[in-house]
């Protein structure tokens, strides 16, 4: 990622891999760089979700 992409960037990334993988017939090197793709999306989302939810707990305690 050169450029930060937003989280719904991300996620729409994500979503042509999943539908890309849903469609069948697929080549394995293309299938092996998009899955590891697709692993690191959803790490950083997950990171990003982990951080949402500390900023909510923080603010509401205040």
């Amino acid at each position: 990622m050169s450029k930060e992409q937003t989280t719904a960037q991300l996620q729409v990334e994500l979503d042509e891999i999943i539908m890309w993988f849903e469609q069948g017939s697929i080549d394995l090197d293309d299938a092996v760089t998009k899955y590891k793709r697709g692993t690191d999306i959803i790490a950083e989302l997950e990171k990003r979700l982990k951080s949402a939810e500390n900023t909510i707990t923080k603010l509401a305690k205040l």
